[in-house]
């Protein structure tokens, strides 16, 4: 099937398996939520190469794994959805692809909250150009977060996006 053959592009078996275990999901869901039975469950992309349901365009999900998890979110708005093992990092990543003031946000933080604000901030941005499906032709600083105790806020340059609804889990 198609899943046996993008799991191929992964170096790592347990990436492969997880990568299947996602699609499962996603048909468990779509069998669950809207009654789509696996024979009707078709894939195509869009022109920057994200998954989508063919003859099912209204539904939109996403798919993502890492380390022991694997999430998948469904809905019948677009969704972008990422998950991210919280290893250290060299923060020059966030000054080479973040805005200059989500950069200072990660530094302000306390010295052992650091990391895990960045993916944070990391993980909101992959939802974000995952839910866009434009993947990263959309640059990383083009738009921004701030994250505030009980809302996170997007700004698209610098003008406040009521686009999406984003929220952070751990």
């Amino acid at each position: 099937t198609e899943r046996w053959e993008k799991t191929k592009k992964y170096h790592f078996e347990e990436d492969k398996k997880r990568s299947i275990m996602a699609e499962v999901l996603l048909r468990h869901s779509l069998k669950k939520n809207f009654g789509i039975t696996r024979e009707h469950v078709q894939f195509t992309t869009n022109r920057f190469g994200k998954p989508m349901l063919k003859n099912f365009e209204h539904i939109h999900f996403n798919l993502a794994h890492s380390g022991d998890w694997v999430v998948c979110g469904v809905s019948n708005d677009p969704i972008g959805i990422d998950v991210e093992i919280i290893k250290f990092i060299d923060l020059g990543v966030a000054k080479s692809f973040f805005r200059r003031y989500e950069y200072n946000d990660i530094l302000n933080q306390p010295k052992e909250k650091q990391i895990k604000y960045f993916y944070k901030l990391w993980t909101l941005k992959e939802s974000y150009v995952k839910a866009e499906g434009k993947g990263l032709s959309i640059p990383l600083d083009s738009f921004s977060f701030c994250i505030l105790p009980h809302v996170i806020h997007m700004y698209e340059g610098n003008e406040l996006s009521k686009k999406y609804c984003f929220q952070v889990f751990n």
